[in-house]
């Protein structure tokens, strides 16, 4: 394959994080000749994916001849995630004492597991802390958040309640994995969480059953695949669980199917060994990585955009956004849930948000966006989305 421009660097980018993580070496002579230009779109595409820290560390190591000023900006990534891994692993450590004092059966979720796979545990940057609860509790440990812990509220959806702690973490507490019909046919599986973990010792916290984790992880990353992208981040998790996590391959496979989510888990395996750990991968896997690559850590709205509107007629995709389905809605009202009848209202409600400057500025974009996409782009996000099936994850 040639490399060229982006597709160099993107290239020497997953090899330098496959170094960072020590999973291979890196030849300098891959880098021999590079520009300020190349080094200034290196440090950018791994930033916007959070993992300048990574590339930073690799390019450290190795000894790169990198311009100063970038070397720099590497310099603060990588100071930053240690700074951020501290203050998480801080709060986590509160977390726990307060749930364990206060008799509250709970589960870490996320980067406060897999960062357990990552040779340092600030190689895994997080920006918050997810921590799953019964639903019957979560109102007993959000007081216990609130009093003993003096977190703020900062909001609530569907699936969670968030804090703010007083040293600025962002605290996800969960008592649903994932939102209603967010997950497509995993959705009753993860809703049975916890008859597939296990307490740690003699506390109140619960640890996922590797399988599990393994499903949830895959879940939640269709979830944002479906909302316009989820980085690179993911599949890079994905590669430590497959590497360097134990499991019963026939039950991972069996729970995997019994999601129908094996055709999105072999072209996102595929695709992270591809980055990773030199495999090759098939056209699915490398039309994924295309879709993933420019869209940064939370997506894009040219992806989102596309998913939405690549079996929409343009104007049947502006009725969508004019008017959101019920389950779509009570994720941005969850005082509508279980109260269909208001739903007419909510829309009225939505609207009059709509109307704020920002948030009219960026509705605008999107339909604009909406009509400028290629016919190409909608066919091959359609085509894509068809072969991964998961069409019945995507946002209405």
């Amino acid at each position: 394959m040639e490399r060229t421009g982006k597709s160099m660097v993107s290239l020497i980018m997953m090899s330098l994080i496959r170094n960072a993580i020590g999973g291979g070496t890196f030849d300098s002579a891959d880098v021999s000749g590079w520009t300020d230009s190349n080094w200034k779109t290196l440090y950018m595409l791994s930033a916007s994916h959070d993992l300048a820290h990574l590339v930073g560390y690799a390019v450290n190591q190795n000894k790169l001849p990198c311009p100063d000023k970038v070397r720099e900006a590497f310099g603060r990534q990588i100071m930053t995630a240690v700074y951020r891994y501290g203050k998480l692993n801080f709060e986590l450590g509160e977390l726990r004492a307060a749930l364990n004092d206060a008799q509250i059966p709970f589960i870490p979720l996320k980067g406060a597991v897999v960062r357990g796979y990552y040779p340092e545990p600030w190689m895994r940057t997080s920006c918050d802390i997810d921590i799953l609860v019964h639903p019957d509790s979560i109102e007993r440990a959000s007081a216990v958040l609130e009093e003993r812990l003096k977190y703020t509220p900062s909001g609530s959806t569907t699936h969670d309640v968030s804090f703010m702690t007083p040293s600025d973490v962002h605290i996800e507490l969960h008592h649903t994995l994932i939102e209603s019909k967010r997950a497509g046919s995993a959705d009753e599986i993860l809703r049975r969480v916890w008859q597939y973990s296990s307490p740690v010792g003699g506390t109140c916290e619960y640890m996922l059953d590797d399988g599990m984790f393994y499903l949830y992880h895959l879940a939640h990353m269709a979830k944002h695949v479906c909302g316009g992208g989820c980085g690179v981040r993911p599949f890079l998790d994905l590669w430590m669980l497959n590497h360097r996590a134990e499991h019963d391959g026939a039950a991972l496979l069996e729970l995997i199917g019994r999601s129908r989510l094996d055709k999105f888990e072999k072209a996102a395996r595929e695709l992270s060994e591809y980055w990773f750990g030199g495999g090759e991968p098939d056209d699915d896997a490398l039309q994924l990585g295309d879709y993933i690559l420019p869209s940064g850590v939370y997506g894009n709205t040219e992806n989102r955009v596309a998913v939405c509107r690549s079996n929409k007629s343009r104007f049947r995709y502006i009725m969508s956004r004019l008017f959101i389905p019920y389950d779509s809605l009570i994720t941005l009202y969850p005082g509508l849930k279980g109260r269909r009848v208001l739903l007419p209202f909510y829309e009225v409600r939505r609207w009059l948000r709509m109307l704020r400057r920002s948030v009219m500025s960026r509705s605008i974009n999107e339909l604009k966006l909406s009509c400028q996409l290629s016919d190409d782009k909608l066919a091959d996000t359609r085509k894509l989305f068809e072969r991964l099936e998961l069409s019945d994850i995507v946002a209405k």
